[in-house]
């Protein structure tokens, strides 16, 4: 006799039953044992009527929990209790074995059951398996008695008459360590309660008060972060471990991964050098994850040679970038390294997870947000392009940390905080302190052959009079101008890039400028300074490579042009190699780089709209 089709579900009733599901899911990430397992494991509903009517949900080695919303109706008690089932059955370690047949399916199930009975969580089902009286509450011997004697139990698992757990290719996750660090934590939570210690309450804040008391060089910049412990945020905007919004003042810690007090001290460590080295503000118009994962590369080297962190802290099991090829790199080299292959960094896993950045900033990760796993982060109160409170905290910790007598610190760490003490001067001033150098001024000279409009009033006193040079001297006090008009040049940029030389011109008096405008056609013409900031539109903004080598040798075979005259190199990139004899400089894009090695100073414009 074939078995009877359950009639179909209708879509307000599967909605129905898909929400109890999501919310028993929601409601067990709450509990002090089982929300740490919630974290780490995924629930994927299915949406297909499955083969076995009375299935509730099934269990893989990966940590998947597949749950059956045609299985209707339900409560959300009853879902509650099948979910946290398939994740107890991780934490036991009964999944690894479950080739092991129906026989020990079956006493995992009653061992689990007899457990949620134990801890009342969520309700118990009917027809579900329970412990039967006078047997030992351990799957183990129950698995030996009944492959002994071949008389297991009637009863259903939580996919029916079928096994509930699925072995496979197991994920990176230690569930047995997850749950018994839930258990820690929830008994010393129990017990400070009990006690009335509210200060014992969370490791994180534990382990940011063992900072400011024992290491003010990190303590300085803690103690200025609120934590936010949080799952639910952090699975919303695509949080694993831990990530750093130094705008907000934020620490994005995911109580759900069940750290011990080491990792804990860890992880702060790592997101205080991040917000105290400023890396949110020298990413610039880098790429946000490549950039983060430098700057971790940078961090946990540094955090390798402290000795007393060494000994008081532990990295996590996942997310620890560390490189011996990279140690003692500067971050911005590292990018420079990194950058060449994307694909692969890509890949690689921060402590917000696989390629997901735990430096934070107003938005979320570009990529992730596409893809549609994170969702944008509130905008940020303060801009942090000009906030140095971090970077004041950092330096006052670091005095207190020498005058301490502290570990030693890596002499590349030094070498940051004494780099960001003393900021490198403005792009604008850089590039008038190279008019000093090579584009001297057209000023008035005084002449005795040209006698001064007072001379009458004392003809016995021969009075000078103050006159410009003539022509061809003035020709000298010139420069040439060489701007890349067929390249990926912002408009913007080159608008406050002209508007800087056109101003350092007039202040100098020169008065004309050779100008070429390299593309797929040269155009070179005498320019004043006040032409030169209307040439804004040279720049279509394309995707091409730039040819700018045709507009410098142009300007170097020019008969009325100087030969000792500097030129200056306005280009987009990527761009092609250029050659130039001459004295030169570039001015480009904040954070582009050049494709080719240069002795020629390289000015980065520095654009805030």
């Amino acid at each position: 006799m074939a078995k009877k089709t359950p009639p179909p579900l209708d879509e307000k009733d599967l909605k129905i039953s898909t929400q109890r599901i999501e919310r028993a899911w929601e409601d067990l990430r709450k509990h002090p044992l089982i929300g740490p397992l919630v974290t780490r494991a995924k629930l994927r509903i299915i949406d297909y009527q499955p083969q076995i009517p009375a299935m509730f949900s099934t269990v893989s080695s990966a940590g998947d929990i597949y749950a059956n919303p045609f299985n209707y109706p339900r409560t959300i008690g009853e879902w509650t209790f099948v979910l946290a089932h398939g994740l107890l059955h991780l934490a036991f370690g009964h999944v690894r074995n479950a080739r092991r047949g129906i026989a020990w399916n079956i006493a995992c199930d009653c061992v689990v059951n007899e457990f949620m009975a134990r801890m009342r969580i969520g309700t118990h089902p009917e027809g579900l398996l329970r412990l039967p009286p006078g047997m030992p509450n351990d799957e183990e011997k129950l698995f030996a008695i009944w492959s002994r004697n071949n008389a297991t139990p009637s009863g259903m698992t939580t996919n029916g008459s079928a096994m509930d757990m699925v072995a496979g290719d197991a994920g990176k996750a230690n569930w047995a360590d997850i749950f018994a660090r839930a258990i820690r934590r929830a008994a010393r939570e129990s017990l400070s309660a009990a006690a009335g210690d509210d200060s014992e309450l969370g490791q994180a804040q534990q382990a940011r008060a063992w900072f400011v008391k024992n290491y003010p060089l990190l303590g300085a910049v803690l103690q200025h972060f609120k934590i936010v412990e949080d799952a639910k945020l952090c699975e919303r905007i695509g949080v694993r471990i831990a990530a750093v919004n130094p705008a907000r003042r934020e620490l994005i810690i995911n109580p759900g991964w069940a750290m011990s007090d080491a990792e804990y001290r860890y992880v702060l460590a790592h997101m205080a050098l991040h917000a105290g080295l400023q890396h949110l503000q020298r990413c610039k118009h880098r790429d946000p994850f490549i950039w983060s994962v430098a700057c971790d590369y940078c961090i946990n080297a540094w955090l390798a040679r402290l000795p007393l962190l060494q000994r008081m802290s532990k990295a996590p099991g996942e997310g620890c970038l560390l490189s011996a090829v990279l140690a003692g790199k500067r971050a911005e080299e590292i990018y420079d390294e990194l950058i060449e292959d994307p694909k692969s960094t890509y890949k690689l896993i921060t402590f917000a997870g696989e390629g997901v950045s735990d430096l934070r900033g107003g938005t979320a990760d570009p990529a992730k947000v596409a893809k549609g796993s994170a969702a944008p982060e509130p905008a940020a109160d303060a801009s942090p392009a000009k906030d140095r409170l971090l970077l004041d905290a950092l330096l006052r910790g670091y005095q207190l940390h020498v005058e301490s007598g502290k570990d030693p610190l890596p002499y590349t760490l030094i070498d940051e905080i004494r780099s960001l003490e003393h900021p490198p001067l403005p792009w604008d001033v850089l590039l008038a302190r190279w008019f000093d150098e090579n584009v001297p001024p057209i000023e008035r000279v005084r002449t005795y052959g040209r006698p001064s409009r007072r001379q009458s009033s004392t003809p016995e006193i021969a009075r000078p009079r103050y006159v410009w040079p003539d022509e061809e001297v003035a020709q000298r006090g010139t420069f040439g101008l060489v701007i890349d008009a067929n390249g990926p040049l912002d408009p913007k940029i080159l608008a406050v890039a002209l508007g800087a030389i056109s101003s350092y011109s007039l202040s100098r008096n020169i008065q004309r400028i050779h100008f070429v405008a390299s593309g797929n056609d040269v155009i070179e013409r005498n320019a004043t300074a006040e032409e030169i900031a209307q040439f804004t539109n040279l720049a279509p903004g394309g995707s091409r490579s730039g040819t700018l080598q045709p507009g410098v040798s142009a300007l170097e075979r020019s008969r009325d042009f100087p030969s000792d005259a500097p030129i200056l190199i306005i280009a987009g990139t990527p761009c092609d190699r250029v050659h130039c004899s001459r004295e030169h400089a570039w001015l480009l894009r904040e954070g582009s780089r050049l494709p080719f090695k240069t002795t020629a100073p390289i000015l980065e414009v520095d654009f805030e709209p």
